[in-house]
């Protein structure tokens, strides 16, 4: 996305970025946080889940529900 953006004309500076979002109601921007950080936190459990199967433990049927 930021190597295409000059091609269509699109700030995408930091700067730029926290302007426009600064303009969003509070509700709005909550929300959009609230999901990233939602999705973001999936990903991380998820990957520490996967870590720790890649290093032999919690394979165990039991190990797999304890961990998720």
């Amino acid at each position: 996305m930021f190597g295409l953006a000059p091609m269509f004309g699109l700030d995408m500076s930091s700067a730029a970025m926290a302007g426009s979002l600064a303009t969003l109601p509070a509700v709005v921007s909550i929300g959009a946080k609230a999901l990233i950080s939602g999705c973001l936190s999936f990903h991380v459990f998820g990957t520490m889940r996967h870590l720790l199967w890649d290093s032999g433990r919690m394979v165990s049927n039991k190990g797999v529900f304890t961990t998720g």
